[in-house]
């Protein structure tokens, strides 16, 4: 059995092509909060525990964000690399109280 290989094709215009893994965290974590409703800021800022989240916003960021996208860096889980965005996100909305 012989496993395909996806080549992807990089997007010069894409922001994330060039970007470190602690940029592109940072990266996400502001564009979700740019994309949220006052209503779901609050949420995170009255419960700032991230496991929260993995489940409903943490699936988000994984499937939006990370999935499928050739990010120039070494992702060994993309739970995991949802879950620091989600701590960037707690962290910038609760720094910003």
């Amino acid at each position: 059995m012989t496993m395909k290989k996806f080549d992807f094709v990089e997007d010069p215009n894409d922001p994330i092509s060039s970007m470190n893994a602690e940029e592109f965290i940072e990266y996400v974590a502001n564009d979700c909060i740019a994309n949220m409703s006052e209503e779901d800021k609050q949420s995170f800022k009255e419960d700032p525990d991230p496991v929260s989240y993995h489940f409903g916003y943490g699936t988000f960021i994984r499937n939006t964000y990370i999935y499928g996208k050739n990010l120039p860096f070494f992702v060994p889980f993309a739970d995991d690399l949802s879950e620091l965005i989600l701590e960037r996100i707690i962290d910038i909305l609760n720094r910003s109280s």
